[in-house]
């Protein structure tokens, strides 16, 4: 049975209600930045290569989670490591950060400052490897991984 014309079945504040509700838990902070030179300047005389300083994007709130499975990574001997000492999750993670951010970009960089639920990942390194553009109406979630090791110097 179809509701009466002028039923209306999503109230009319209803994003207003819930907005501070999603917002609330965005309580890790991030900052993301974009490469703008990839290939940088080498210098021939000290055979160095130097690359422009990242461009941020957005600092802010966030939530972060683990999209893994929940494995961590093993050392030699099946001893539980993890990046820099610390046992972390290994797969992908999904960050969410407001919709009135910047926009952010497949292959953005993701530096994780903040995280009071899972104190091991502030510090973290994420690479932005998929960007949902088609979800709540107050958040944009971000697929990520973690940001492979640069051999720059």
């Amino acid at each position: 049975m179809a509701p009466l014309p002028n039923t209306q079945i999503v109230p009319r504040n209803w994003q207003q209600f819930h907005r501070p509700t999603i917002q609330a838990t965005f309580r890790s902070a991030v900052r993301i930045s974009r490469l703008t030179d990839r290939q940088g300047t080498r210098d021939p005389v000290t055979g160095r290569t130097s690359f422009a300083t990242p461009v941020p994007v957005y600092e802010g709130g966030a939530r972060i989670q683990s999209r893994g499975g929940g494995a961590t990574s093993r050392g030699p001997g099946g001893a539980a490591v993890g990046v820099n000492d610390r046992i972390i999750t290994i797969g992908s993670y999904l960050v969410a950060i407001p919709t009135d951010a910047d926009e952010v970009k497949v292959d953005d960089l993701i530096l994780v400052l903040s995280c009071p639920d899972s104190p091991v990942l502030v510090g973290l390194g994420l690479k932005v490897v998929e960007v949902t553009y088609a979800d709540i109406a107050w958040q944009r979630s971000l697929g990520c991984d973690l940001q492979e090791p640069s051999a720059r110097g």
